[in-house]
């Protein structure tokens, strides 16, 4: 009975780790790249899964963000400014975003990406 038990919970962990993916605590890889005018960065880095995405990108570029009514919004990227004709384009698993940066939770395989791009394309 003992041993029974014992292959139960053993079986019971191994299910559990293949299928979570993004477990919060469990350590994850994200890829997080920037798309400069001029050059493109990607950078590797391990999270705690269920972490909040901008506070793992904030580890990983030098980021400021302005507050909104409607949340914080990224204004700038390693120096690199948002301005009048150009904006920081979010993309996660190369799917434009539907939401911000910080209503993501941080998963297994994530892909983050941002690309400056002109006003002009918004929506396009």
């Amino acid at each position: 009975m003992f041993a029974l038990l014992v292959l139960a919970l053993l079986t019971s962990g191994c299910i559990s780790q293949a299928n979570d993916s993004g477990a919060k605590g469990k350590l994850v890889t994200v890829r997080f790249t920037v798309e400069f005018p001029d050059r493109n960065e990607s950078k590797d880095w391990i999270f705690p899964g269920g972490g909040n995405a901008l506070t793992a990108f904030r580890q990983a570029f030098s980021v400021q963000t302005r507050q909104y009514a409607f949340g914080e919004m990224v204004d700038s990227i390693g120096g690199t400014k948002a301005d009048s004709s150009h904006y920081w384009a979010l993309y996660v698993n190369d799917e434009y975003a539907t939401k911000g940066i910080s209503d993501y939770k941080i998963a297994s395989g994530m892909q983050i990406t941002w690309k400056y791009d002109s006003l002009s394309d918004f929506g396009k």
